[in-house]
């Protein structure tokens, strides 16, 4: 029976019952949920404490209809505790017909009980389920979500911290476990690519960097959809997403979700400060480490949907000519970003100066004639690279964002993975430094060799 149905209590019947020698009394009963087609779901209880695994149902009249054996199983235990479990409740499980004093821990949907003498699980359930997602971008999907009573929520069971819902900050409820219409600007659609798309972040960086969540301690974070303007946004806490400039797709796609979640990694990088530095040169590290974010999701996902590229917001169409918004190979191709870093970079607007990282970041990864169907990219200084492979880049680039600080620049940024290369990727070192001198960031004072 799922437990969450007893949210709602009613009742309480008390029955004396036979107390442990040298204990006060204790009094057991039931806690009687929420009514539901006229029957009432029913929880025993011991004391204070709730019985887990003993319960029933009873029919509009109050006749028992159903139960588990444990709810008649007789009582007689201590109520008091030998250990402690931080952020747990203290209950009765019997989810084996042998009750015993146990803590029961909540860890997002996977409920955990240790034995509160010994310290032992006991038992342990999850309330998770995967339900049938149907999104714009993607189609049908499975994604993690969550029962919350007789309703479903798009909350990830599977990354901690993980929801989306429309502008109230709310996760999407129903009561079927099936989300999205695959319709464009339907927002609950828009959710679907949004939460899966956060997934497949989130399942990168712990496969490929071993980080765990976005704020390096497993933690997704939540995300709004409906955000009545064309574009979309991080604000420290959660990503939002508007339309593109036509207004006939949400900004949801993979690359794009990522881009936004990806300034969280930003922001729980390095020094908590300089996530938060969002203008020069910072900022513009800032706004490439979400294009790169973005693209290793969509390289990692590999959706047959969504092939992996290094164009940014292709799919969303966000300008409506067919374009895409950046270009990491070529960055000057939209018109605007500077493939070369120069002494006009720290007062150029921070989206396009940003360019200079991800066609370093496309040089270290791709090269410059690569093999694989990726396109060619010419250097500022004329040399020809060859590429070490996306994964690869992408562990220096984010070991290299760990050393991240509130005065983070383009020489720094080289500096941190030249120093990340030579002590964990040696073979790399030297193609990482070829990439940046490729795009024209010069040595800065203190910089490893290779």
């Amino acid at each position: 029976m799922n437990r969450t149905i007893l949210g709602a209590l009613s009742a309480l019947t008390l029955v004396a019952t036979a107390a442990p020698a040298g204990a006060a009394p204790v009094v057991s009963g039931e806690l009687r949920g929420q009514t539901i087609s006229g029957y009432t779901a029913v929880q025993r209880t011991y004391g204070d404490l709730p019985v887990v695994g003993a319960d029933a149902v009873q029919d509009a009249a109050g006749r028992t209809v159903s139960r588990s054996e444990a709810f008649d199983v007789p009582l007689r235990l201590s109520t008091v505790p030998t250990t402690r479990v931080a952020g747990a409740r203290l209950v009765v499980e019997a989810y084996d017909n042998r009750p015993k004093l146990a803590w029961e821990r909540v860890d997002g949907s996977r409920h955990t009980f240790l034995d509160a003498h010994t310290g032992r699980v006991t038992f342990e359930f999850d309330l998770s389920a995967d339900a049938n997602g149907k999104g714009y971008y993607y189609g049908d999907v499975d994604l993690p979500t969550t029962q919350s009573g007789a309703n479903w929520t798009l909350v990830d069971s599977a990354h901690p911290g993980g929801q989306c819902g429309p502008q109230t900050g709310q996760p999407y409820s129903k009561n079927v476990n099936s989300f999205g219409t695959g319709v464009a600007r339907d927002l609950e659609t828009a959710c679907v690519d949004a939460l899966y798309s956060a997934g497949k972040e989130n399942d990168m960086l712990k496969a490929w960097f071993g980080r765990e969540g976005l704020d390096g301690k497993g933690r997704s974070a939540p995300q709004r959809v409906g955000m009545a303007t064309a574009n979309a946004m991080w604000n420290g806490s959660y990503a939002n997403y508007g339309y593109n400039m036509p207004k006939t797709k949400d900004l949801t796609a993979f690359d794009i979700a990522g881009h936004e979640l990806g300034h969280g990694v930003f922001q729980w990088s390095g020094s908590s400060v300089g996530g938060y530095r969002y203008f020069a040169e910072s900022g513009a590290l800032n706004e490439s480490t979400g294009d790169i974010m973005g693209t290793l999701t969509e390289h990692y996902a590999n959706d047959p949907h969504d092939k992996p590229d290094y164009d940014f917001s292709e799919m969303a169409d966000f300008f409506g000519n067919g374009k895409p918004m950046r270009i990491l190979y070529k960055p000057s191709n939209d018109g605007r970003s500077p493939d070369c870093y120069s002494s006009s970079i720290p007062s150029t607007e921070i989206h396009l100066a940003g360019g200079v990282q991800n066609h370093w970041f496309y040089l270290l990864a791709e090269g410059t004639n690569p093999t694989n169907g990726q396109p060619v990219s010419p250097t500022c200084n004329n040399s020809t690279l060859s590429g070490i492979g996306i994964q690869t880049a992408g562990k220096i680039f984010h070991a290299a964002l760990q050393l991240k600080t509130s005065s983070w620049n383009f020489a720094n940024a080289r500096k941190a993975t030249l120093q990340v290369a030579k002590a964990s990727y040696p073979a790399n070192c030297a193609a990482v430094k070829a990439a940046w001198d490729a795009v024209s960031v010069a040595a800065a004072p203190g910089e490893v060799t290779c």
